[in-house]
């Protein structure tokens, strides 16, 4: 018996992540993994930004906004790029609670007490409440 022309290949193969450009300057192509490429360097096409990692955790990418160098975080600019922000929310939070994660799935727009909410419902900060569970100062 022979085997069919037609069989499925061993390996799996990978889904290319969606690529977009930044809103805020073009020069920058985001994935939706999180990763960010510089189509405008010196260095090539697809250079990618130096990523630093700040003290509070978050990733930070070196970019050259309106012809200023800035470190931004990069949960903001994934965000800014695939997640609409219709509410206006001011911050964007990790759903897993890694601040390295950086995938579009993984982020979300929110306001500060929403934010401090999931922080303290996922075990992220822990210590003494300031308020109790009905808003009141707690002693």
């Amino acid at each position: 018996m022979q085997k069919a022309a037609w069989s499925t290949p061993t390996a799996p193969h990978a889904i290319e992540p969606v690529h977009r450009l930044w809103p805020r300057c073009s020069r920058y192509l985001v994935s939706e993994d999180g990763a960010i490429t510089d189509t405008c360097s010196r260095y090539g096409d697809d250079y990618k930004p130096k990523t630093h990692i700040c003290r509070k955790g978050y990733a930070r990418v070196n970019m050259v906004v309106d012809g200023h160098k800035r470190m931004m975080q990069a949960h903001r600019v994934v965000a800014e790029t695939f997640i609409p922000n219709p509410d206006n929310k001011p911050q964007v939070n990790h759903i897993n609670g890694v601040k390295t994660d950086n995938r579009a799935d993984n982020l979300e727009w929110v306001t500060n007490s929403e934010n401090v909410t999931h922080a303290w419902a996922s075990g992220l900060r822990v210590g003494v409440p300031l308020r109790d569970e009905l808003g009141r100062w707690a002693s």
